[in-house]
Order: C-alpha cells, then structure tokens, then sequence
C-alpha cells in the first residue's frame, strides 16, 4: 500500500490547485448532486477534497455549511472550511454532517473499514454517504 506522503506528492505534483474549474456535466457531480440533500443548508463533507473544486462548486450553488478534508498542507479556499486531515481519522464530532461524499479517495487507505467507519460517526442519523 502507498504511504500517506508518497500518495500527497503525487497529488500535490499533478494538482494545479489553481484550476478550480468544474463544468455542470462534470460525471462525478451529477453523480454527487443526484443524492445530496437539496436543503442549502445541510452540513456537507467532500471528504478527500483535492484541491476543493467540488467543495467550491457547491459553494457557487447555494449551499452554506461545505467543508472539506485531505492531506494537503493548503489548498484554495473558497468559502468553504478546509481542514487538513485524513479520511480514516476526521477531525469532527459525531453526527456533525447531513451528507459525506467521497470521490475516489478511499481506496488509498491502508484500511478503507477505518473510513467508512469515521464517515458513519459522522454523520447524523439517517444521513447519506457517497463513496466512488
């Protein structure tokens, strides 16, 4: 399994944190925004956020209460609470969110139980996940 440091360079390396754009037919955001909830002001995780443009995209739709986590000492950050920290260890209280989404992330960790468990201590009862 890649260590968490070997996983940032290789992100941080091909990352422009920069690019912050997201077209609307983004595949993965029409995927996202077909279960997240349609009150704007749910408390949404994009847990493993890359550099933050799906976390800024939901910004740019309305919704008030986005934050976002991975392992970047810094990325752009677009009215959204950005927080370094990993998947399978989130900074936050029990059921703290309305809906969690994962793109792509949780198949990097040594233990990918440790996530989905991390994400269920998250959420509030009867809340959502999404992990691609």
């Amino acid at each position: 399994m890649l260590s968490r440091n070997h996983i940032r360079a290789v992100y941080e390396e091909k990352l422009d944190l920069n690019d912050m754009e997201l077209g609307d037919d983004d595949v993965q955001l029409q995927y996202m925004l077909r279960s997240i909830p349609k009150d704007m002001n749910k408390r949404i995780l994009d847990a493993g956020c890359g550099n933050g443009r799906y976390a800024y995209k939901l910004v740019q739709m309305g919704y008030k209460d986005v934050y976002a986590v991975d392992l970047f000492d810094r990325i752009l950050q677009n009215d959204y609470e950005y927080t370094k920290a990993s998947i399978d260890r989130l900074p936050y209280m029990d059921n703290f969110f309305d809906f969690v989404y994962c793109n792509s992330v949780i198949f990097y960790l040594d233990d990918p139980r440790k996530g989905i468990q991390e994400f269920h201590r998250v959420l509030k009862p009867g809340s959502s996940v999404l992990i691609t």
